[in-house]
């Protein structure tokens, strides 16, 4: 028989609303063929349902919660405005005119640790914009550099909707349960304990063959398939770190 192997997925990289699904799908199409994919794997599959269960429960309160919605319309305001500023650093920075090209070039590299924010979790998006714009206000060579290509206004308004998606995504984890229950927090152990699980079912499909192995694994395997689709999909996100709680 063909050697089975689950299709290649970092489990870190997909955003927690994509994690807990991935989470919450394995151990529904794993309960049924308990009886069937022997002890190892049992033991496996108690593990991830502890672990992992905490953090789907956290990730379904922050779906609920009426909070997100505005959350989510505030990280698309925020891309936006990303969005425009890197537009025009590119654009500026192939000018005819060479101060303008200069300036650009200098803040290509002020953005540079921050090209990507749009791509990170909620909670490091707005610690990482809050670090970006207090490091431009700091520095009048920025602001004249921001200035000179056009930057300086969306700046200001990206500086504004970060301040309120701060307020915001602090009152919401608080209301879910605070942050000693967040989902960022609890993701780890979920991973490694999906990891472990994935290992194991991997292993005994290989050596100790049956169709309740082969069916369970074909099922976790696509779910890690479509899990790892996503990861090349914009992120329009509804959890914690998503939000890529």
């Amino acid at each position: 028989m063909e050697k089975k192997i689950f299709c290649s997925l970092n489990v870190a990289r997909p955003v927690n609303d994509d994690a807990s699904t991935l989470f919450q799908y394995t151990i529904l199409a794993a309960i049924p063929l308990k009886a069937g994919i022997g002890e190892m794997a049992n033991v496996a599959l108690t593990n991830f349902q502890t672990a992992a269960g905490p953090f789907i429960d956290q990730t379904n309160r922050l779906r609920e919660s009426p909070l997100t919605k505005q959350l989510v319309a505030g990280r698309k305001l925020s891309d936006d405005l990303m969005s425009e500023i890197k537009r025009t650093v590119v654009f500026e920075s192939k000018s005819r005119t060479e101060i303008t090209k200069t300036a650009a070039l200098d803040m290509g590299y002020f953005y540079k640790p921050y090209w990507d924010l749009s791509g990170r979790s909620m909670g490091k998006q707005i610690t990482d914009t809050t670090d970006m714009v207090a490091k431009y206000e700091a520095d009048a060579t920025f602001v004249a550099k921001g200035k000179t290509i056009g930057v300086d206004t969306a700046m200001n308004e990206l500086k504004t909707i970060n301040t309120n998606q701060q307020a915001l995504y602090l009152t919401r984890n608080q209301e879910v349960g605070g942050r000693a229950a967040s989902g960022t927090d609890l993701r780890p152990g979920a991973n490694e304990s999906y990891t472990q699980l994935c290992n194991v079912v991997e292993q005994a499909v290989n050596l100790m063959p049956n169709e309740s192995l082969l069916t369970l694994f074909n099922n976790m395997d696509q779910l890690r398939v479509k899990t790892h689709a996503l990861l090349t999909k914009p992120n329009v996100e509804t959890d914690e770190t998503s939000i890529k709680s």
